[in-house]
């Protein structure tokens, strides 16, 4: 099953960076690949710092870049 979701943040995409940074989201990723077989996950967000898409096991990262001051801010 493959699933796209749009999130405000990036969950667990800065977690290398930043202990604790997924948050909700990043711990409902974990959830989701612990519990559904056959699962592939890609997360679509906003972020003013990357837009460098990032594979990790069974999720596709896609950050959406905006400058920091833009009307999405």
């Amino acid at each position: 099953m493959k699933i796209c979701w749009i999130a405000p943040n990036g969950g667990n995409y800065y977690a290398e960076d930043h202990i604790g940074s997924g948050g909700w989201i990043g711990v409902l990723e974990k959830e989701l690949l612990s519990r559904v077989d056959g699962i592939e996950l890609s997360i679509n967000f906003p972020s003013h710092k990357s837009n460098k898409p990032k594979k990790k096991k069974k999720i596709n990262y896609y950050p959406i870049y905006y400058p920091s001051g833009s009307k999405l801010s």
